[in-house]
């Protein structure tokens, strides 16, 4: 299981160790640093951006200090490196098998949306963070990735917190322009049979043409059947 900024509250309820802990939201790690360090602190493996980083140091400097807690860092945002207009690097990675990019020449947006075959090498951000550990899941081998409330939806508040100090979010701002169509580029140009995406939040504004939403059922089918096949036709591919 991978957790992800404020959800590890969730994993600590029900006493379970995630596999990887995962933050690059900096307002996450200044508010909820106390959760943050616990994510590190109860992962098996953590991985934070830069910047959140920084903001966890102010108010848990001993979680850095943890022997699991590797850095993450955005394509084109390296850190000591210059970074590139996002054309010029979209061109420059158009055929890089580690990058799942499409470089335009008259969108200069188009050049940001991209999925990373190779975690080590950088990571799209898509303004957030589920998108990030579907990446990740990529890299380190799994076939099925399974999203759990993964609603998009910032009306329905944290289901994970209700309670605790509320991060603002720009769901709303960024689902149209920025997660929309990299979750779009991640239906066409890297879901296939050899890895599939779920969605098990029904109410998800992510339509189910692109991620498919199962119940519990289906999951467990899933998972106990041999044959990785998936529930429907690839998307977006002849069938």
């Amino acid at each position: 299981m991978i957790a992800m900024n404020g959800s590890i509250a969730r994993f600590e309820q029900e006493g379970v160790r995630p596999f990887f802990y995962l933050c690059d939201d900096a307002g996450v790690a200044e508010k909820k640093s106390t959760a943050v360090a616990s994510g590190i602190h109860l992962s098996q493996w953590a991985a934070l951006g830069m910047e959140a980083m920084k903001r966890l140091y102010a108010k848990e400097p001993q979680a850095l200090l943890a022997e699991n807690l590797l850095l993450m860092e955005r394509v084109n945002r390296w850190v000591d490196v210059p970074q590139r207009s996002d054309r010029a690097f979209a061109w420059s990675a158009r055929k890089d098998p580690d990058f799942v990019m499409n470089w335009s020449l008259l969108s200069q947006a188009a050049n940001r949306l991209g999925f990373s075959r190779n975690f080590g090498r950088g990571y799209f951000s898509a303004r957030t963070i589920a998108y990030v550990a579907i990446q990740l899941a990529y890299y380190l081998g799994f076939d099925k990735a399974f999203l759990v409330g993964v609603d998009m939806n910032s009306s329905l508040g944290q289901f994970y917190d209700p309670t605790g100090t509320q991060v603002k979010s720009r769901l709303d701002d960024d689902f149209d322009g920025h997660i929309l169509p990299n979750f779009n580029l991640l239906a066409r140009q890297v879901i296939d049979s050899g890895f599939q995406v779920f969605n098990l939040s029904r109410e998800s504004r992510l339509p189910g043409e692109l991620i498919p939403k199962v119940s519990l059922a289906q999951v467990h089918e899933l998972m106990t059947s041999a044959a990785s096949q998936p529930l429907s036709p690839e998307v977006g591919k002849p069938v």
